[in-house]
């Protein structure tokens, strides 16, 4: 999931972490969002996924300041997040088609 209008450090990710992760073989997708178009039956929340068994949610300050990362051990969550990744994963698209709408410093075309 990535909220456009991208903002300078998912630029910054996107230059220097996620063209590098391709280049090395991982695959990247990307659910482009705007606060306005979030799409239905994904939260609005953050969370690693590892193996599809071990599940890290991410917790944020209002302001956007990461606060603790919490590990979660229920299966009923973990599952729901597999379910959730699914939903995402087959909306979206991988990140070399996603960066063709943009320049070499991912600013909009």
């Amino acid at each position: 999931m990535v909220v456009e209008p991208l903002t300078d450090y998912l630029r910054f990710a996107s230059v220097w972490g996620y063209r590098s992760s391709v280049q090395a073989g991982e695959e990247v997708n990307i659910l482009p969002v705007t606060e306005d178009t979030w799409p239905e039956g994904i939260p609005r929340h953050d969370y690693w996924l590892f193996d599809s068994e071990r599940l890290v949610r991410m917790n944020y300050a209002p302001d956007g300041t990461m606060l603790t990362p919490e590990l979660v051990c229920d299966p009923q969550e973990i599952v729901r997040a597999n379910a959730v990744r699914d939903r995402a994963l087959h909306r979206a698209v991988p990140f070399p088609e996603y960066e063709k709408r943009f320049d070499a410093d991912m600013h909009p075309l």
